[in-house]
């Protein structure tokens, strides 16, 4: 069940105001490069959820810990 919370956590993240107010504008600025920098940013969310976030689960397993999302 906390998988999905922190899918719509990044999707949330994904979707927010930034995206679509300043990302058409820098896109037109910068050119096409900015797009393809900012579909990075999937990428290392699951870069970090796949190491940092397995790291985290071990742990919370080991002291007990509870989440309260």
């Amino acid at each position: 069940f906390g998988g999905v919370i922190i899918a719509f956590m990044i999707a949330a993240g994904l979707c927010s105001a930034g995206t679509f107010i300043g990302g058409p504008g820098l896109i037109w600025k910068l050119g096409l490069a900015f797009a393809l920098v900012g579909m990075a940013q999937l990428f290392m969310n699951l870069y970090v959820l796949g190491t940092f976030g397995a790291k985290i689960a071990i742990i919370s397993r080991r002291v007990n810990a509870r989440s309260l999302v």
